[in-house]
């Protein structure tokens, strides 16, 4: 071949080859594209659900642990009347009947020292922001602040006494039938810490003017070189039933006894916002909370309900009067639904975040919340008396509980069984919010306390799921597998679970009746105290007498 004619051909075939390079490029891509693709769908993330982003901070909750008892039950003499966590997390400091103030280690539960002084059943107990300094009040109407590393008594202080002030009441703020009040009536119901140099407590106290009259009062001293008392801040006329107090936003909340009203005060303008009226004749306990919606207040009353103030900040340091008030949360309709019992509600406490709720009560439990959508997470039981205190540590991850007899007990979120795939965690969200998952795949899906009445799980994977205490109230499961399911105590009356694998589960004590189990395969199922009236078994694999009732 000539040159020319060589030179020619080349020029010719340079079009083509740059199609031809284009192409194949295009379709290493497209490649590589789907082996991503499969690899991503073959090989699902996994994620611990107490650390997931994706996961809400509340449902860590929903697989909770007894940790450890640090105190055991005694007597009523020991009644625990007060708890806090030091800001680091590493201490417990504790008050009660018998007239003591305890600082324990948190981790291992080990009595560090026992503070005394007082004369009366403790109160209020408090950790300065630095954890340098306790402060404690009493029965004996006085106020006393530790130092925390040595338990040395630094100062007691006695303004809550008879005739150690002459306040006087504001005329306007007088609260219906709470004027008259016996001799010497006063009374500390919180103390605590603004900042590292100041101290508050909060109470009511004899009117100097009249013995028949009380005046709800904010005493605050300057607690830094030397003691000094600051003016009282003073509510007008009544008792103090229940008092907290918020750190970030410097806010008072004071309850007022045998009454609906909270009075909103503010430390930094020593002013008094506004009084709130809830729905409760009678408060029994108040406590502030704080997540990316805004400032919440919940308030329990003498019943088994709490209601969730939502306050907005107007500006900074000024609160408005309620925006709105969430919906309550009514512990007594959910605890029907978990087949638990009620109780009255004596402690409320919020996790750091502000989206958990906890609420000791009278029925030995402690009831917690998911705020966004007021779920009743999990109900903790084990208690052996009411459960008067519960304090949250600071990053959140520990729960700890205080009992009329004096029984302390600490409880932590367990990451057992709750590593899950992302598929998974994602089908138990859509559960949530569309009450139906059909052909999901929720194997080892924690949805303990659930509300599931009427959902459709036809054909879904719940392979080995926690659904203890769960109401699946004519829910369809048909088909479904429930392979070593636990349902012990779960509510499956009029449920449809024809053809559904139960092989190995726990149904203890769980509400069968009226359910249909048709086809149903029941091999090595335990049905020990279930009840069954009128429930549907025809053409089962395995009847229920061929089950385990042990």
């Amino acid at each position: 071949m000539k040159e020319d004619e060589f030179i020619g051909l080349l020029m010719n075939s340079r079009p083509l080859s740059r199609n031809l390079l284009t192409t194949l490029i295009v379709v290493v891509i497209t490649l590589a594209g789907l082996y991503w693709w499969f690899q991503s769908r073959s090989t699902p993330k996994k994620s611990e659900l107490p650390d997931s982003e994706t996961t809400e901070a509340s449902e860590i909750w929903r697989n909770v642990q007894l940790e450890q008892t640090i105190s055991d039950a005694v007597s009523r003499t020991k009644w625990i009347t007060a708890l806090v966590i030091s800001p680091d997390g590493t201490h417990l400091i504790s008050g009660a009947d018998d007239q003591t103030v305890k600082i324990w280690e948190l981790e291992t539960g080990r009595l560090i020292r026992t503070l005394r002084g007082h004369s009366d059943a403790i109160s209020s107990v408090a950790i300065s922001p630095d954890g340098k300094r306790i402060a404690s009040s009493s029965d004996d109407k006085t106020v006393k602040l530790w130092d925390f590393e040595t338990g040395n008594l630094l100062q007691t202080f006695e303004e809550f006494m008879l005739d150690s002030s002459e306040a006087k009441p504001d005329s306007s703020e007088v609260e219906p039938d709470s004027s008259k009040a016996k001799p010497d009536s006063s009374e500390v119901k919180l103390v605590a810490f603004p900042d590292n140099q100041t101290l508050i407590a909060v109470g009511h106290r004899q009117n100097p003017d009249n013995d028949e009259q009380t005046i709800k009062t904010i005493e605050r001293w300057i607690i830094e070189k030397e003691y000094k008392r600051l003016d009282p801040l003073t509510g007008g006329l009544g008792k103090v039933r229940a008092a907290a107090f918020d750190l970030k936003e410097q806010l008072v909340a004071i309850a007022s006894e045998e009454s609906n009203r909270v009075d909103l005060w503010h430390l930094g303008s020593n002013k008094k916002l506004t009084s709130l009226r809830g729905r409760f004749p009678d408060v029994q306990e108040i406590a502030f909370g704080a997540n990316d919606d805004g400032q919440w207040l919940a308030i329990s009353g003498n019943y088994t309900a709490v209601e969730l103030w939502h306050l907005t900040i107007k500006k900074p340091n000024d609160l408005q009067r309620f925006l709105r008030i969430k919906e309550s949360i009514n512990s007594q309709e959910k605890v029907q639904i978990i087949s638990a019992a009620t109780g009255i509600i004596d402690s409320l406490a919020f996790s750091p975040d502000g989206q958990t709720l906890f609420a000791g009560s009278r029925d030995r439990s402690v009831k917690i919340w998911n705020i966004s959508n007021g779920d009743l997470i999990r109900i903790l039981k084990g208690n052996s008396s009411w459960v008067e205190e519960i304090a949250i540590s600071s990053d959140g991850k520990t729960l700890v509980t205080g009992s009329t007899l004096g029984e302390i007990k600490t409880w932590q979120p367990s990451s057992k069984g709750l590593t899950v795939s992302q598929e998974v965690a994602e089908n138990v969200r859509k559960l949530r919010s569309s009450r139906q998952c059909r052909q999901c795949n929720l194997n080892g899906a924690d949805l303990r306390n659930y509300s599931l009445g009427e959902v459709d799980l036809q054909w879904a994977n719940l392979s080995e799921a926690l659904l203890n205490g769960v109401d699946l109230n004519r829910a369809n499961l048909q088909d479904a597998i429930l392979f070593k399911a636990d349902l012990q105590d779960a509510n499956l009356s009029d449920a449809n679970l024809s053809g559904a694998n139960l092989e190995k589960a726990n149904l203890s004590d769980a509400n069968l009746e009226g359910a249909n189990f048709g086809g149903t395969n029941l091999k090595d199922a335990k049905l020990k105290g279930t009840i069954m009236s009128e429930t549907k078994v025809e053409n089962k694999v395995n009847s229920p007498e061929e089950s385990s009732y042990e």
